[in-house]
């Protein structure tokens, strides 16, 4: 009896023991990935690294282990859609109906799709490593789905040096603006390095920047002391003999006594009284006669210096 062709791909694990049975199948699921319809690359890939190659020469055998890899392959996808290949025969016939069914040759959509949620992803509050990650994820399904072909190695060369140059951009781009010092550093290197060469820069930064802000920030007191103590001297005089507020210790009284011509206060409040209401001269107009005014004036001289008897105002008119 001839044997169906192994699975598409097993040509990767030619050197794996030919002695694989179905004892040595384990319970455990053999892919985290549930085909679901939209994620055949993914679930394909994985599946392909886990299923070994069937060699073996006994049919009994290769139809033990032919069923063993087909409930694999079911229990790999959602319900709805293991449901629909329950009647193949084949692990072979499971596997390439699934590629005819949910592979695309045109994957534009999914690269669409993969693109649109890079530009709209930004670091905000997620660590950078975290964030990095998340990118990562991205750029590996975007390898998944685009199919090129290459002629040479310049053009792969050429290839890997543009795809690393776009990825620098998104990294950097989706970074909160804290790093722009680091970003400006990083763009201004020539040649631009490797996307995670750049990582490790921006990692360093977060670890530098978090190290900073959370230095508990020390206070001399003695100092702040010494400079309250200068801004209140430096506000108003200070007497560094009597300690008081308003002199020197060259004016103070109590070291060189009061002034040849100091006067009391009220003495001085009086003079100034008197200087306010001096008679106007002959040039200037007034409505008060001379009379009213010296009247007024004595008013004013008994405000400063009270007597016992009330000044009396006469109610003589002005001249006119």
């Amino acid at each position: 009896m001839v044997h169906p062709e192994s699975l598409e791909g097993s040509s990767q694990s030619e050197n794996r023991s030919s002695d694989f049975s179905i004892t040595d199948a384990s319970p455990t699921p053999i892919t985290s990935y549930k085909l679901n319809g939209n994620n055949y690359l993914s679930w394909s890939q994985s599946v392909k690294l886990y299923v070994p190659a069937m060699t073996d020469s006994t049919y009994n055998k290769w139809l033990s282990e032919n069923h063993m890899i087909m409930s694999w392959l079911l229990n790999s996808m959602v319900p709805e859609i293991g449901e629909n290949f329950m009647i193949y025969t084949t692990a072979s016939e499971i596997w390439d109906a699934a590629r005819d069914t949910y592979f695309h040759t045109d994957n534009t959509p999914e690269l669409f799709r993969i693109e649109k949620q890079i530009k709209g992803l930004r670091k905000s509050d997620l660590p950078v490593t975290q964030y990095f990650g998340v990118l990562t994820r991205f750029w590996q399904q975007t390898d998944m789905y685009e199919l090129n072909e290459w002629t040479c190695a310049a053009d792969i060369a050429f290839y890997k040096k543009l795809t690393n140059q776009k990825r620098v951009f998104q990294f950097l781009s989706g970074l909160n603006k804290e790093f722009d010092d680091a970003r400006r550093r990083i763009l201004a290197t020539k040649p631009l390095p490797s996307v995670h060469e750049v990582f490790s820069e921006i990692r360093r930064e977060e670890s530098r920047r978090t190290l900073m802000l959370s230095e508990p920030m020390h206070t001399d007191k003695s100092a702040l002391v010494t400079n309250i103590s200068s801004n209140r001297k430096t506000c108003k005089p200070w007497c560094d003999h009597c300690r008081r507020v308003g002199h020197l210790v060259d004016q103070c009284w109590k070291l060189h006594g009061k002034p040849a011509d100091w006067k009391p206060q009220r003495l001085r409040n009086q003079r100034v009284v008197s200087a306010n209401l001096a008679v106007p001269s002959s040039s200037s107009t007034s409505t008060f006669s001379k009379q009213q005014l010296d009247e007024l004036k004595q008013f004013f001289d008994s405000m400063v210096n009270p007597r016992d008897q009330p000044t009396v105002f006469s109610a003589t008119e002005g001249n006119g």
